[in-house]
């Protein structure tokens, strides 16, 4: 057809194809040539209540517009739109959203150009909206006609008013769903933010109490090196020294340790008197009951003194521990990639779950694996999240363990996977565990540490990387998140 600028609603005898290839024409004289695209049969080019961003120029196959008819009776079809058709340019009018669903019918062959590529087209070619508005008539034409066939009856009716407003209600509970979680991600990121301020302040008081842990030990040894009776106080060294040491002891390690030292000291009591006190050196314990001049009260106070020394640093450590991780999984998005140290940050994740983790057993299975160049603070959120979710699928396992393991697949990259032996997933529920705002606690928005599976593969497919997970529910059950990750960024990610 020859390119005729006056072309438009009123010239009947041409066809919409016609149409379409002067629309096309217009849009390639201000826009260059775009390109064919070939799409196969069964494509939704729009799906009801969508957005549509794109109007599509059909050149050749077909298109069936669909209603969903909220009946048993299955999907409406409005009417099977021959080559020629354009898709989307309703939507256009109305808001933006689908009304119907476009699903191709056949391959089709068809040209693709944004919503904001046609509004500027129109406003330089005033007359390429004339050939838009004769397709739109012709449309609507084409489905008051189909409307007219299908003969609706008024309880059908009745009850695609009904599925329409169920619609509208579960819109607005979805839209306040929406807002608890955007209050709540506001929430993350204020905790986020006073977490970071608060190990920062917490640094001095602790370097202090370290400095004065190490001061409190010297001071005491150096008091006892004055001490008169210098085989008293080396007695004494030794049995700090020794408590200082010691480490803790199951119930039957307890056990056969006082069965030792009642045979070391000839009396079961004093025995037991010694472990108590700390003093775990069987050698040491004959020793100073040998000694006369060190009373039982004596070595408790001594082994007291240890004991409270090595209680005094484990806190310090255990408490710069859980800050050093705290300050790393609120470090900031715009945090640099950097190389990290893949178990330390997943340490990190454990050492913050601690308080979740205690009744569970926690084994690492580390492999050999390459440092990671990523954002240390977003990849603690993803161990953090999974292992949390981990935690609360093991609330009633018999024997609750998590295994975290490493290792390196191929060349350049790492495997995390985080197995549990708890009940393990629904199929019907696995396959949507990645989406967004998805939970299994109906109406409920949960605040803590978790970020929600779908954030958290968002995060590690920044990082380059691939997040999936397997489950049985029958036993052995149990979960298997699986975490890829190439080991050095793409450059231009850095």
């Amino acid at each position: 057809m020859t390119s005729n600028p006056h072309l438009g609603i009123f010239d009947m005898h041409y066809t919409d194809k016609e149409i379409v290839e002067e629309l096309l024409a217009g849009v390639e004289q201000s826009l260059g040539a775009q390109p064919r695209r070939t799409i196969p049969v069964g494509t939704n080019l729009t799906v009801l209540g969508q957005p549509v961003t794109h109007v599509t120029f059909i050149l050749e196959g077909t298109v069936a517009l669909i209603h969903d008819s909220f009946t048993a009776a299955g999907d409406v079809v409005l009417h099977e739109a021959s080559t020629g058709r354009v898709i989307g340019l309703m939507s256009l009018t109305e808001g933006g959203n689908a009304k119907n669903t476009a699903r191709t019918t056949s391959d089709i062959t068809c040209v693709q150009i944004t919503f904001d590529q046609l509004k500027a087209v129109i406003d330089e070619r005033p007359t390429i909206s004339l050939l838009a508005a004769t397709l739109m008539i012709r449309s609507l034409d084409m489905r008051l006609r189909r409307a007219e066939e299908l003969h609706v009856e008024h309880a059908q009716l009745s009850a695609e008013l009904a599925a329409e407003r169920s619609h509208l209600t579960t819109a607005l509970t979805n839209l306040e769903e929406a807002r608890t979680e955007l209050v709540a991600q506001e929430r993350l990121v204020s905790l986020g933010s006073l977490a970071a301020g608060i190990a920062h302040e917490l640094n001095n008081p602790l370097a202090a109490i370290d400095r004065l842990a190490d001061y409190l030990y010297t001071d005491v040894m150096a008091l006892l090196t004055s001490a008169p009776d210098k085989e008293w106080a080396a007695q004494t060294r030794r049995t700090i020294q020794a408590a200082i040491e010691a480490e803790a002891l199951s119930t039957r390690q307890e056990r056969a340790l006082r069965k030792e030292m009642a045979a070391a000291v000839g009396d079961p009591a004093l025995a037991q008197q010694l472990v108590l006190a700390g003093i775990h050196d069987v050698e040491l314990a004959r020793h100073l009951v040998r000694r006369s001049g060190i009373g039982i009260a004596q070595v408790e106070h001594a082994a007291s003194i240890g004991t409270h020394l090595r209680n005094l640093a484990s806190a310090s450590k255990k408490i710069t521990g859980l800050v050093t991780s705290l300050r790393s999984y609120a470090r900031p998005d715009g945090d640099p990639i950097t190389g990290v140290s893949l178990h330390e940050n997943i340490d990190d994740a454990v050492r913050l779950l601690s308080h979740k983790l205690h009744d569970i057993t926690v084994t690492r299975d580390y492999g050999d694996v390459p440092a990671l160049e990523c954002q240390p603070g977003q990849l603690a959120q993803v161990w953090t999240n999974v292992l949390s979710n981990a935690a609360d699928a093991l609330t009633t396992a018999d024997s609750p363990t998590i295994t975290i393991r490493t290792s390196s697949p191929h060349d350049g990259w790492v495997r995390v996977e985080i197995v549990d032996n708890g009940p393990g997933i629904p199929p019907e529920i696995l396959e949507h565990i990645f989406e967004p705002r998805f939970t299994t606690k109906s109406g409920q928005v949960r605040f803590g540490m978790g970020i929600g599976m779908g954030i958290s593969l968002s995060i590690v497919g920044k990082h380059h990387g691939t997040m999936r997970a397997t489950s049985r529910t029958k036993p052995p059950s149990g979960t298997t998140v699986t975490i890829d990750l190439p080991a050095a960024q793409p450059k231009e990610e850095q």
